[in-house]
């Protein structure tokens, strides 16, 4: 998902932009294109940051999704190793 910001700009009289204000911030969600003969439109769908909250994302503590978060962390191999070992506590 890519991150969208609407800006409202002024320009001066010679075309420079004199403020720019955030209007609104989200995803992008769809986008469709329509190449008429006349003109050419592009439609973007947008929706608030505050539906990823929502979204379940698979993760799962392998070292496989670690090294995708994390390139070289070598922590989760070690987990793998010790999950089924035996120990004695105390003696």
């Amino acid at each position: 998902s890519r991150r969208v910001t609407v800006l409202l700009g002024l320009f001066d009289g010679e075309g420079q932009i004199e403020t720019a204000d955030v209007l609104w911030e989200g995803i992008a969600d769809t986008m469709e294109s329509d190449d008429s003969p006349d003109a050419a439109t592009t439609t973007l769908g947008m929706e608030p940051r505050s539906m990823e909250l929502g979204r379940k994302y698979p993760f799962y503590y392998l070292p496989e999704d670690q090294q995708r978060r994390f390139p070289g962390d070598r922590f989760f191999d070690l987990v793998q190793a010790i999950q089924n070992r035996e120990d004695t506590w105390g003696r």
